[in-house]
């Protein structure tokens, strides 16, 4: 069990340089601490399945730090991957920005606002009625709002030519820093920046954790809130599929939407996500608990196909098994 005790210890020595990065980044000891704790707990996890497996596939590991896989190292390795993509993508919690509590926004509640674009000029949300608008209260300095960007500009070019829309809520404090981050990331939807507002809207909406999206349909009512990922895709074709409430304002040249799987091109993305959301947001139970049944079903699923193939090393004496 040697070398399970020497994956922690490096482990360990990962999350303390992760976690000290993210704080330098960033400037958010909070997030910083979580990431620690969170490495922390998956390498211990990776050191006990690592143990284990190398014992059941009857690894000889004549010294501490070894270079090479082993038997039972390719199982449990990808095991444990599979488990933190399976904590990740199950999971859908936001960064909270202060005290977590619930938004007064309901589906089905009518939703419209006024507001002044980054351009200053006024905008209204019902001149849009009749097409489906993503609401999207963001800001530049929340990693996984900037994260969830390509997710949103690959949505909005593929759904705008049938009648859906953007506009996002800037909650940077100022249009500075917003507008430095669009000369380099241009987005093709307004902005809106309401700082000057007696009552800005995430505080109108108590929207107290970003990001935090809300799907308008064509009559202007909710329909879904805090989508992101796949979820956002199907929120959007079922929006599109409802029929416009009025003829006139229908988006012209609108055509049946179909579903399909993302591009291969954006699965890298989503695999990401899905790791940094399960580092991030997962209970730690979960986590744990989800890696731990994915790296031993790894390794005893290696185990088994060694059998099969003939190639499971003899076995030896316990003195000399990892």
């Amino acid at each position: 069990m040697l070398c399970g005790a020497t994956v922690f210890g490096i482990g360990l020595v990962a999350a303390i340089l992760g976690g000290m990065a993210v704080s330098f980044a960033t400037g958010n000891q909070r997030l910083a601490g979580v990431l620690f704790v969170r490495l922390a707990l998956w390498s211990a996890a990776y050191g006990v399945v690592s143990g284990l497996a190398r014992y059941w596939n009857r690894a000889r590991v004549p010294r501490l730090l070894s270079t090479r896989f082993h038997p039972g190292d390719a199982g449990s390795t990808l095991g444990m991957l599979v488990g933190l993509v399976v904590a990740g993508a199950a999971v859908a919690q936001p960064i909270t920005l202060g005290p977590q509590s619930a938004t007064n926004v309901r589906v089905g509640q009518e939703f419209d606002f006024e507001g002044v674009t980054l351009d200053k000029e006024p905008y209204r949300l019902s001149d849009l009625h009749g097409r489906v608008v993503l609401v999207d209260f963001w800001a530049t300095w929340c990693g996984p709002c900037v994260r969830e960007l390509p997710n949103v500009v690959r949505a909005y070019e593929q759904y705008h030519p049938q009648g859906f829309d953007v506009v996002g809520i800037s909650l940077d404090g100022g249009a500075e820093p917003l507008r430095k981050f669009l000369d380099q990331r241009p987005l093709p939807w307004p902005q809106i920046v309401d700082v000057t507002r007696a009552e800005p809207l995430a505080e109108k909406y108590g929207v107290e954790a970003i990001p935090f999206t809300v799907l308008v349909g064509r009559d202007g009512l909710v329909r879904a809130t805090d989508l992101r990922g796949p979820q956002l895709d199907s929120a959007i074709e079922e929006a599109l599929a409802e029929p416009v409430t009025s003829a006139s304002e229908a988006s012209p040249g609108a055509q049946p939407v179909r579903r399909s799987w993302p591009p291969l091109r954006e699965w890298p993305l989503r695999l990401s996500l899905a790791f940094v959301n399960a580092l991030l947001n997962s209970p730690w139970q979960w986590l744990l608990g989800v890696t731990l049944v994915a790296g031993c079903a790894g390794a005893l699923l290696e185990r088994v196909i060694r059998q099969a193939c003939g190639c499971l090393p003899p076995a030896t004496n316990p003195g000399s098994v990892a």
